[in-house]
């Protein structure tokens, strides 16, 4: 959600929200888009019909799985299915352990972001399913690094393709290619980093930054700008191990 609120502001709509944690996870909920506020979730889904976009394949699979266990197999599924009527939280698998763990391990080595304890991450399985307990970790560890996140740098390549069909005289192709160079889909549908690779968030939104209205640039400030956010984004390149 917070990928498609940056995404609304850089294209000039003013939305405001509210940001909290709960049980290891943050929930976003924007409660006002240009002049009209909301209540509950009203509100993301009216930004995103705004944005023309819709939940990511992640995310809807963390919804549909959320009832019935990871999807591994039929008898994880029904096993989840029991537990989530009973209340009660489920087991977590080994993936999901060793994801909290290395989140857990990085967020100790840089002492930034925040823990996620297996008592919290069992009740985020129970609402979110297996998908979403995982797709929290990463969470984790990424803002640990402080690098950011896969869907917001998809966003960006998504308002440099918007510019590029202007036809500007100097090309984004450039820095789509270098942004197409670090994430990758999974088979989830899920954007994650390739392997090796990082970008740090505030190098990503500084060169969002430069770039916002790149079509009503002159040719000479496309150049200086097009220059300036690659100079900005291979700065903030983070070789991962």
């Amino acid at each position: 959600m917070e990928d498609v609120i940056q995404l609304a502001k850089a294209s000039g709509l003013k939305v405001q929200y509210t940001k909290t944690y709960e049980d290891g996870w943050t929930r976003i909920r924007v409660t006002m888009v240009g002049s009209v506020k909301y209540k509950d979730s009203a509100g993301n889904t009216a930004l995103r019909e705004k944005m023309g976009l819709d939940l990511s394949p992640a995310e809807k699979k963390s919804r549909r799985e959320a009832n019935t266990g990871t999807g591994i197999s039929a008898e994880e599924s029904g096993y989840q299915r029991a537990q989530h009527k009973k209340k009660s939280a489920p087991k977590l698998t080994k993936t999901e352990r060793n994801a909290i763990a290395k989140a857990n391990r990085m967020v100790k080595k840089t002492g930034k972001g925040s823990k996620m304890s297996y008592a919290k991450a069992r009740k985020l399985k129970g609402e979110r399913g297996h998908w979403g307990v995982l797709d929290q970790a990463i969470r984790h560890y990424l803002e640990a690094l402080q690098l950011a996140y896969p869907y917001y740098i998809n966003s960006f390549i998504d308002f440099l393709n918007g510019e590029e069909n202007y036809g500007p005289e100097i090309s984004l192709e450039n820095i789509i290619s270098y942004l197409e160079g670090f994430i990758k889909e999974r088979k989830s549908g899920a954007l994650v980093y390739k392997r090796g690779k990082g970008l740090k968030h505030d190098n990503v939104r500084r060169a969002w930054e430069i770039l916002y209205n790149y079509h009503q640039m002159d040719e000479e400030q496309m150049k200086k700008a097009n220059e300036s956010a690659l100079k900005t984004l291979k700065e903030g390149k983070v070789e991962l191990k």
